[in-house]
């Protein structure tokens, strides 16, 4: 038998699943760390790598500094 916070905990896990999945928008869940922890869809087709290759990598690794950099 679940208890309540175990329920309330998965109901959470499904809700943030089905968001990401379902979003258009790109959204990036990361730790305190900077680690990517989850990510939407629409990241890895925008970034164009698989969600396989994106979790547990420093977020910092798909950020395209040059841009920013100065002539």
């Amino acid at each position: 038998m679940l208890t309540k916070e175990k329920h309330s905990a998965m109901r959470q896990k499904q809700l943030t699943s089905s968001i990401l999945n379902n979003s258009q928008d790109v959204i990036i869940i990361i730790n305190s760390d900077g680690i990517i922890k989850q990510v939407s869809p629409s990241f890895c087709q925008l970034i164009g790598v698989k969600y396989e290759y994106v979790i547990h990598q420093p977020l910092i690794k798909f950020i395209n500094t040059a841009a920013y950099k100065k002539n």
